[in-house]
């Protein structure tokens, strides 16, 4: 039985909109789309029934600017993704909540998690491979994300007593996304040490 994103992706095609032969790159970005649009819905959701919508933008965009260059950790499968997603994104606005309202343990978080994501940055996924290219592309692109997240974070220093919310909610980002390499790199490590063994034993 064929999905409605195919079904879709062949009516574009019938009405000459597309090509036959970009089919298949056609049907992986909608159902990406479709995924990221459910995503963000949830996440609106979550952040006005818990009342923390300001928290929630700065958080996803302080974690996802990140996320696309950095990369990653990436669970097994979609159904994974979306409940450690879901998961994570809950834990980080209660952490936001009923964190300490402390701006050393901010700074902190931030100057740490900033470390990690400098040094890290990109960790590929078994699914999404890196030529050197790529890799140098993309450590640029994190690095100059990361310098304004840091400079966003600086600026509202100035002011931390009327702004420590907002500095908890890029902080907690930042943790996230340095956590979420470790775990990449982590994974990517034991995966090659797996394989190593198997090339070993062959031989």
């Amino acid at each position: 039985m064929k999905s409605k994103v195919e079904e879709f992706t062949e009516y574009l095609i019938s009405a000459n909109i597309i090509e036959e032969e970009d089919k298949e790159v056609y049907i992986y970005g909608i159902k990406n789309a479709f995924i990221l649009f459910s995503h963000i819905v949830l996440y609106v959701v979550i952040a006005v029934v818990s009342g923390m919508f300001k928290e929630s933008v700065f958080f996803i965009v302080t974690y996802f600017a990140l996320r696309m260059y950095a990369g990653g950790y990436h669970a097994r499968t979609q159904s994974l993704c979306n409940f450690f997603s879901t998961t994570v994104f809950i834990m980080a606005l209660l952490a936001i909540r009923y964190s300490p309202n402390s701006v050393l343990l901010c700074c902190l978080i931030v100057v740490v998690s900033s470390i990690i994501v400098f040094l890290l940055s990109p960790v590929e996924d078994q699914n999404k491979p890196l030529i050197e290219l790529e890799k140098v592309m993309y450590r640029k692109k994190t690095y100059i994300v990361l310098a304004i997240q840091i400079i966003i974070s600086l600026v509202l220093l100035i002011k931390w007593n009327k702004y420590l919310t907002e500095i908890k909610s890029i902080a907690m980002g930042l943790l996230l996304m340095a956590v979420v390499l470790i775990l990449g790199t982590v994974k990517n490590y034991s995966r090659g040490s797996v394989q190593r063994e198997i090339e070993d034993t062959n031989i």
